[in-house]
């Protein structure tokens, strides 16, 4: 199994040890706000990658 969602949080294990665990609602909330973030993002920045 690679993960396991309980009563609103999430973990995801690798051999056997936790490596994420986070409220679901934090990652909804990331999640939600990441394209509009990601719009506002300064055209500098941008270009000087």
């Amino acid at each position: 199994m690679l993960g396991e969602t309980v009563v609103g949080e999430i973990e995801i294990r690798l051999d056997g040890r936790v490596v994420i665990s986070a409220p679901v609602l934090e990652l909804n909330a990331s999640y939600e706000s990441a394209l509009e973030s990601a719009l506002r993002t300064e055209p500098q920045a941008v270009a000087a990658d």
